[in-house]
């Protein structure tokens, strides 16, 4: 998969992160706009409501989930063929390679010469983190 690729599915990952900070936020506003005093006081009505609006919600927000899911699996998919992190506009793909110990280097090291000891060597596989892009730092003036 080409960076530009990964860059572009970051970029649609940030969008999904985004609506669904809006629409939990527009969620927890009408939780509290669509009662009335009274039903602030009366809690299991304060539960059907937000019952309510939760299954209002709900599509959206599996809908959300599962391309959040798809995008995080492209994008992984994606660094880890890379072999390289990847930043895009607000979000990158951090590449973690497979980690070798040094007791595993200096086995390597005598199993140079020794063929037959290879089939006892594991490599785990490489990860990938999906996080926020540090803000950029400006130099002062």
């Amino acid at each position: 998969m080409a960076d530009e690729s990964i860059i572009e599915k970051l970029d649609q990952l940030a969008g999904v992160t985004e609506a669904y900070t809006e629409i939990s936020e527009t969620k927890n506003s009408l939780r509290w706009t669509r009662m009335t005093a009274e039903e602030r006081a009366a809690y299991k009505r304060v539960q059907e409501l937000t019952s309510e609006i939760d299954a209002e919600f709900k599509p959206q927000i599996a809908a959300l989930n599962d391309r959040e899911a798809v995008l995080r699996s492209q994008i992984q998919k994606g660094v880890k063929e890379a072999t390289h992190s990847i930043k895009g506009s607000s979000l990158m793909g951090v590449y973690v390679p497979p980690k070798q110990s040094v007791i595993l280097e200096r086995f390597l090291g005598y199993a140079a010469d020794k063929p037959e000891l290879a089939q006892f060597l594991k490599t785990g596989d490489a990860s990938v983190t999906i996080r926020a892009n540090p803000p950029s730092k400006k130099a002062d003036l």
